[in-house]
């Protein structure tokens, strides 16, 4: 099982949830004379939450009367929580960084992109060219320093080889001319090659379709860690991104996508879209 700071986090924040229990927020604040506020953030896993420190955690496992065996666990898990990940070294947003964590320790990944090829399949010269037209601020290093994560992200995935990757590409993914001829040549030539990995089951929801489920998103992931026993459903664009794991969310988003698999294309039509996609250029 692969851990990383950020699920160690989600497994502490869940834990704290689950030992609360039917205790009101306030009756916890109170007992360990900190803000109902602070209660809530330790059992945030996502954007918004805190790990708590070792004394406030110690009281607050006190408190729920944790064993010393399963004090000891807690406060491990709170310290791999609190490590670097290997991207801190870089110029990416705290959410993304999560979301590279979470990814890596992922056991299923369903991801739909509308408009972008998923970044499991992108090229490097296709990476560029899509990160430099939408880092509006960024300097050329920090444009390179996010290329090179999306690509440390690609080599994680094919060394781990574990998670299965369900994706559902929209038509204007393949048909959006991104950087020269020649680089989108070559990424049409990657997809076909990532269509054929055992692991993977690429499809493209092709125009013809018409209306479909997600018309109105950009994409969307849904992140499952079977080992972990939660499921995340990640979504981003340029002014922000979020980490949903309410039931009704997650449900939504999968029952979406299943509706977005049915409508998409198989694999041998899904490679002959690409192929004409690649001779039109």
């Amino acid at each position: 099982m692969v851990t990383t700071p950020t699920v160690n986090r989600w497994q502490l924040a869940r834990t704290l949830r689950e030992l609360r229990g039917d205790r009101p927020p306030a009756t916890v604040a109170k007992a360990l004379k900190t803000t109902i506020s602070s209660v809530h953030r330790w059992e945030t896993p996502g954007e918004g939450g805190a790990v708590p420190g070792p004394g406030a955690l110690e009281r607050l496992l006190d408190f729920y009367a944790v064993s010393e065996e399963g004090k000891e666990r807690l406060l491990q898990l709170r310290r791999d929580a609190r490590k670097s990940a290997w991207w801190s070294p870089y110029h990416v947003d705290r959410s993304y960084g999560m979301f590279v964590d979470l990814e890596a320790a992922a056991t299923s990944i369903e991801s739909y992109e509308n408009t972008l090829v998923t970044g499991h399949a992108q090229t490097e010269e296709y990476a560029r060219a899509v990160i430099r037209a939408t880092s509006i601020d960024s300097t050329d290093d920090e444009v390179e320093e996010e290329v090179q994560v999306r690509l440390a992200r690609q080599q994680a995935w094919r060394e781990r080889h574990v998670a299965r990757l369900g994706i559902v590409m929209g038509e204007a993914a393949i048909r959006q001319r991104v950087g020269s001829r020649g680089v989108m040549r070559g990424q049409l030539k990657r997809l076909i090659e990532f269509s054929t990995d055992p692991k993977v089951d690429l499809q493209i929801l092709p125009f013809r379709v018409g209306e479909h489920a997600a018309i109105h998103a950009s994409g969307f992931v849904i992140l499952t860690l079977g080992n972990d026993g939660f499921t995340t459903v990640y979504t981003a664009s340029q002014t922000g991104s979020l980490f949903l794991d309410d039931r009704n969310d997650i449900e939504m988003h999968a029952t979406i996508f299943n509706k977005l698999r049915i409508a998409a294309l198989g694999t041998g039509a899904t490679r002959a879209l690409l192929a004409e996609a690649a001779s039109d250029l």
